[in-house]
């Protein structure tokens, strides 16, 4: 009977462990994709804030080849 109770108890024990280690490894890739999506979303920010200054300048040169023309 006792012998039964620690072998089962050694095979819940390394069950736990198991899921231990899996539960590790789905932490570890879910950091990762955070962390990719942190990234991706700071690139973004920095697409939007080219296309802005873009947008500025073209805005620039137009009035200023505007103002050209009526002088």
């Amino acid at each position: 009977m006792f012998v039964e109770v620690t072998r089962a108890t050694a095979r819940t024990w390394c069950g736990v462990q198991e899921l231990d280690q899996r539960y590790n490894a789905l932490l570890q890739m879910y950091g990762e994709k955070v962390e990719e999506a942190e990234e991706l979303r700071l690139d973004l920010q920095d697409v939007k804030d080219m296309y802005k200054s873009q947008v500025y300048v073209y805005d620039l040169l137009t009035s200023l080849v505007l103002s050209y023309l009526v002088l």
